[in-house]
């Protein structure tokens, strides 16, 4: 029996997919993203926005405490960064000299960068919903902080974070001379943990980075952070 439907029939419902893919495909650009504080460090290699958000949600995952919804968390943490795929990375830096837009501006940026991401109205046939309106309601959660769940999430975004400069520091990823002049007050990868070291709420945050504080000293002490 010959399936095959008639010329054209296909062609409009393929039409239809358009909008969607092109929204997919443009969120696909998170893992094209680069981490800039990284990148003004010269890390070779350096992660995505797309590998920290998968850090990050890894993270929930494991270390969810009673009080936390460990899989809210977890997609939390996927979206979290979802704003920086038109916004780019915005480095939090130690000198307000050094920040390159202020924190009120960065916000308003990627609220904006937000809307137009999750604007619904997409009509997709064979019975694809995109739930974009739940999307834009865990960034938001996020970035107020104002349950648990969310204050959770942002600790273990800063804890990504402090590990993997214990990742890079450790594999030696990057040349310490080299843009220094951005750096003028941490010869090394310490900025990054100079600005997260208050910004914890909770009580595991603040106890795995200061394990991780820890073990990052030590690795320079051993010389392993020499090149």
């Amino acid at each position: 029996m010959n399936h095959t439907k008639p010329p054209g029939e296909e062609t409009p419902l393929l039409d239809r997919l358009d909008p969607l893919l092109d929204r997919l495909e443009q969120l696909a650009w998170l893992k094209e993203v680069p981490r800039t504080g990284w990148v003004l460090r010269g890390v070779e290699r350096p992660e995505s926005v797309a590998d920290h958000s998968w850090g990050t949600a890894q993270l929930c995952l494991l270390l969810a405490p009673a009080g936390v919804d460990r899989f809210r968390a977890v997609a939390m943490a996927v979206v979290h960064d979802i704003a920086e795929v038109e916004t780019g990375d915005i480095p939090r830096r130690a000198s307000a000299d050094a920040q390159p837009l202020s924190t009120v501006r960065k916000e308003q940026l990627e609220e904006a960068a937000l809307e137009r991401l999750c604007r619904d109205g997409l009509d997709v046939p064979g019975g694809i919903s995109p739930d974009l309106a739940s999307v834009g309601e865990l960034w938001r959660e996020y970035a107020r902080g104002e349950t648990e769940t969310a204050r959770f999430v942002r600790d273990m975004n800063l804890i990504d974070m402090c590990l993997q400069a214990v990742v890079y520091e450790r594999g030696r990823r990057y040349d310490p001379e080299e843009n220094q002049q951005a750096f003028p007050d941490y010869p090394r990868l310490e900025e990054f943990f100079a600005t997260s070291r208050s910004r914890f709420c909770t009580i595991l945050g603040k106890r795995l980075f200061g394990a991780l504080e820890l073990r990052y000293q030590k690795i320079l002490g051993e010389g392993h952070g020499e090149t």
